[in-house]
């Protein structure tokens, strides 16, 4: 009886999340990662003379981290973070493989590929996923793209100093091991988890739960 309940509850909770869509989003971003991520973008410069150059891996890396925090987006969002029903294990559960698929598929990606920064994609996700999380807690999870969109004007424009040289809490562009930058990332990933699991009060939009 525990293994049907159980069961109803798991399917119950994939279908308010649309799994399938998530699944099919996620795989399409996963693909364009693989297949133009090795590729650059151009940006006109705010300096004299030229233009930025990143590897269009960076941008993709945003979109799947907001792949993440909007698969939380659900029609029972109150009924959930209330707690009802042991849901509570759900989201946790939800949390963990939807970040360890992000990272790891995308580092596997990148191996397979043979690109030797598959290290910085993988410090570029991580942060990325952090800043995605807070903010589908702040404004709610279908508008968890809110502040990775805004990070793009910093990222791209302030990530360095006047000689060219990636500023450490440039994540996406500093070499693959640089001890700073990866802590850095991994703290802003440890603020968006710990965001996470704090009462649906910290809303700043509403007061209703999120979804």
């Amino acid at each position: 009886m525990r293994s049907a309940s159980a069961l109803t509850t798991t399917a119950l909770y994939l279908r308010a999340h649309a799994i399938r869509s998530s699944a099919t989003l996620f795989a399409i971003a996963l693909l364009a990662d693989l297949t133009l991520g090795t590729q650059t973008v151009d940006f006109p410069s705010v300096r004299p003379g030229g233009s930025l150059s990143f590897p269009l891996e960076h941008e993709v890396a945003l979109i799947i981290a907001v792949l993440v925090g909007q698969s939380f987006s659900s029609h029972m969002g109150s009924f959930e973070e209330a707690g009802a029903i042991g849901f509570q294990h759900y989201r946790t559960r939800h949390l963990l493989s939807a970040c360890l698929l992000a990272l790891a598929t995308s580092a596997a990606i990148f191996g397979i590929a043979g690109n030797a920064l598959a290290a910085q994609h993988l410090r570029a996700m991580l942060g990325d996923i952090g800043i995605a999380l807070v903010s589908g807690r702040l404004f709610g999870w279908g508008l968890s793209w809110i502040l990775p969109a805004c990070s793009i004007f910093p990222m791209t424009y302030l990530a360095q100093d006047t000689t060219g040289h990636h500023l450490p809490w440039d994540w996406a562009g500093r070499p693959p091991y640089d001890p700073e930058s990866w802590g850095i990332a991994i703290l802003v990933s440890t603020i968006g988890v710990v965001s996470f699991f704090r009462d649906r009060r910290v809303r700043v939009l509403t007061g209703r739960a999120s979804r």
